[in-house]
């Protein structure tokens, strides 16, 4: 099952639990409501990790997200796509920067 860890202006880092036997993964992700078949994109995840993300996203925007499973070297199939999540990147200045300090001023 695939689960948000984070969305940002332009980025969607997602987990997932791995799948004994598999060979890899593929994450693919698409802006809602366009069709995966001429708008979807992917990135290859490697087996031995559980985290994956969908980079180069356009801010303020929703995005369906899913997981497919591939086959091993002796067999490279796709397996059927995941449950999609789906998940809305922020607005441009919205997310918070880690070294920007709280302060006020009496």
């Amino acid at each position: 099952s695939l689960s948000l860890v984070e969305a940002t202006e332009v980025e969607i880092k997602v987990e997932f639990k791995p799948i004994s036997g598999v060979g890899g993964y593929e994450l693919q992700w698409k802006e809602h409501p366009e069709n995966w078949e001429q708008h979807g994109k992917s990135t290859s995840v490697s087996s031995e990790t559980t985290r994956a993300s969908a980079a180069g996203l356009n801010p303020g925007a929703t995005y369906c997200v899913r997981m497919v499973c591939l086959g091993d070297d002796d067999n490279n199939e796709k397996g059927p796509p995941g449950r999609e999540l789906i998940v809305d990147t922020e607005q441009v200045g919205c997310t918070p920067k880690a070294d920007d300090g709280c302060s006020c001023t009496l």
